[in-house]
């Protein structure tokens, strides 16, 4: 015990001294609770402690070095948290990766950004590189009234390379690439499950907007078809309020490693199967009474593997007020109504929220 306890101290005063020497290491967080109330069509309601329901929980270190005027190298380690069991989650393939949300080593210059690891791809409203979340008033939060209701996408890659240009008067570039996306590589290549995406991204004053074109290649192994996908967003800020648009075309979700979205169970138990799918969402946010109200209506027509057509629309209002800099309580309402094929499934629902989250840098 004392052995450990020595053990113990030494590493704490190793830290101690690690982070006075290097001012540019820092240690980041965020925990975010909500109490919400779920109303699933032909089921029993369910009252839930969520974490994550606006931002996802986590906890990280992040540093940088400047080796000359326009080169600099940083990292990022960021695990995710459930707040309300303490567990470790996007853990990657078998949940055992400590920084499954990210964990990164790349270098800046002046030809662009380079980064090699663990990352959140260019659609997945997550992480350092994603570029299209921001065009839903909602963003990722608030559980149905969010981005993934009707928007698929490849959440995160393993053993990937990003590269982002510099800014071009307000357009940026940025591509991703991942030679095995949840595994160690295997040989040849074409046993690994990879990942491509090229996009681009635009801002100039009140306008904003961005393009992505990503697709998962399969394993020679694998019967399923490449998923691909096509996703646009755009906002326009006019100062009282500002206006998201958000479309997207994608086919053989069925399969795919990573692609997460609108999934839900039909009434037998199985998983939904939506394998092609055309979307769209509008949005608006107000600043109100200190904080910022913002509402959304999306629309998915989808054709699934085994039950043909299906559809879904979701509505959903919601309010964030910051208590301080680092601390915003929040509510929402969401429905979400599913037709056709999907009418018989999970996703026939209603959902109330009130959570609060706290920032810590």
């Amino acid at each position: 015990m004392k052995k450990l306890s020595l053990l113990t101290a030494t590493l704490l005063s190793m830290w101690t001294a690690s982070t006075v020497n290097a001012a540019d290491v820092r240690v980041y967080g965020l925990m975010d609770e909500s109490i919400a109330y779920v109303n699933t069509n032909g089921q029993s309601s369910q009252l839930r402690l969520d974490s994550g329901s606006l931002y996802a929980s986590r906890f990280g270190l992040k540093g940088s070095e400047t080796l000359s005027g326009t080169t600099s190298i940083f990292f990022k380690l960021e695990a995710g948290i459930d707040a309300s069991t303490g567990e470790n989650i996007q853990g990657g393939s078998g949940g055992s990766n400590l920084f499954g949300r990210e964990s990164v080593l790349g270098i800046s210059t002046e030809y662009g950004t380079f980064a090699f690891g663990r990352m959140g791809t260019l659609t997945s409203g997550t992480g350092s590189y994603e570029l299209v979340s921001f065009y839903d008033s909602m963003g990722t939060g608030f559980l149905d009234a969010g981005y993934y209701s009707t928007i698929v996408g490849t959440i995160r890659a393993s053993n990937a390379v990003t590269y982002v240009s510099p800014n071009l008067g307000g357009l940026t570039v940025s591509a991703q690439y991942s030679l095995s996306l949840d595994k160690p590589e295997a040989a040849p290549m074409s046993q690994n499950n990879r990942y491509a995406a090229l996009g681009a991204s635009y801002s100039n004053g009140p306008l904003s907007f961005a393009i992505v074109g990503e697709t998962e290649l399969k394993a020679s192994s694998q019967e399923s078809q490449d998923y691909r996908s096509v996703l646009a967003g755009v906002k326009y800020d006019f100062g009282t309020f500002a206006l998201y648009g958000a479309a997207q075309w994608g086919e053989n979700y069925v399969g795919s490693t990573y692609a997460d979205g609108y999934f839900g169970q039909y009434s037998d138990g199985s998983w939904t199967d939506v394998d092609k799918s055309t979307a769209g969402a509008l949005g608006i946010s107000i600043p109100m009474y200190g904080g910022t109200f913002m509402t959304s209506v999306q629309y998915m027509h989808g054709k699934t593997l085994s039950r043909g057509d299906g559809s879904r629309t979701v509505g959903g209002v919601a309010y964030l007020y910051p208590l301080s800099k680092n601390t915003n309580l929040y509510g929402a309402y969401a429905y979400s109504n599913a037709g056709g094929a999907l009418s018989s499934s999970s996703l026939t629902r209603s959902t109330v929220l009130i959570g609060m989250n706290y920032i810590f840098l």
